[in-house]
């Protein structure tokens, strides 16, 4: 059988192009445009906040190659919290669940509750897409004609996932607004054939062959990406609304 000169080189190339998109994010606590907005508080500020995440709406089927999710409010509202608490932004968050709310509108239970600040979360809906083949697709094409496998674990292909929510930041001292703003985002990553789905021949018939099964492994890979860009939106929005509200 003849040997093509270009095998030795196919472990590094399947090195190069693989795992790219395992990489965990790094800590929104860390990001320089972060660190910047909360350094312009005075923290942690005084008094307790209260954070309210609404009940996610039931998604709308997704258009085109994409698939659309609900944002879980328990799993968010603990995520925020723990995110407020390592921050310090102020010198206490708790969680107000939905159940607990006994038929007051949030800022209302909030108040008896004692709490000076109401951080309100109201989620959208989430989504994750496709895009398209990136310029890993023809050296895993080489790889397929060569080898069928290590073009297996090239992510040669390139998907999205996006977040969204409403939020707003509430004195409840003042009984005043000091504004709302969008958290969230898309961000992308690239993905092999074994990461968003396996089809023997997905390298030609994805998206197409893509089904929801594939969509929900899409979204499990993407989700620490998206939700760091959620948190970072978050952090960056609420200490704006904040500083605003302190002058």
């Amino acid at each position: 059988m003849p040997r093509f000169p270009s095998c030795r080189f196919l472990p590094l190339l399947v090195l190069a192009a693989a795992g790219c998109s395992a990489l965990e994010p790094d800590d929104p606590l860390e990001r320089a445009n972060v660190k910047e907005a909360l350094a312009r508080l005075a923290r942690p500020l005084p008094g307790r906040a209260a954070l309210y995440v609404s009940p996610a709406p039931r998604p709308a089927p997704a258009e085109g190659h994409a698939a659309s999710f609900s944002l879980d409010a328990l799993s968010l509202s603990n995520d925020l919290k723990n995110l407020l608490q390592r921050a310090r932004v102020f010198e206490g968050v708790e969680e107000i669940l939905p159940r607990m709310l006994e038929g007051d509108p949030p800022g209302k239970k909030a108040r008896k509750l004692g709490f000076a600040y109401l951080i309100r979360v109201d989620p959208g809906e989430g989504r994750v897409f496709y895009i398209g083949r990136n310029v890993w697709w023809w050296p895993s094409f080489a790889l397929w004609l060569l080898a069928w496998v290590p073009s297996w674990l090239v992510a040669d292909e390139t998907y999205g996932i996006e977040t969204r929510a409403t939020v707003e930041a509430i004195d409840l001292r003042r009984e005043a607004s000091l504004g709302s703003f969008p958290a969230g985002g898309a961000v992308t990553a690239r993905l092999s054939d074994v990461e968003r789905g396996f089809h023997l021949f997905g390298i030609f018939s994805a998206p197409y062959c893509l089904s929801r099964f594939d969509y929900r492994s899409i979204r499990r890979k993407l989700e620490p990406r998206g939700f760091a860009r959620f948190h970072e939106t978050f952090l960056i929005g609420l200490a704006r609304a904040l500083e605003k509200g302190a002058k």
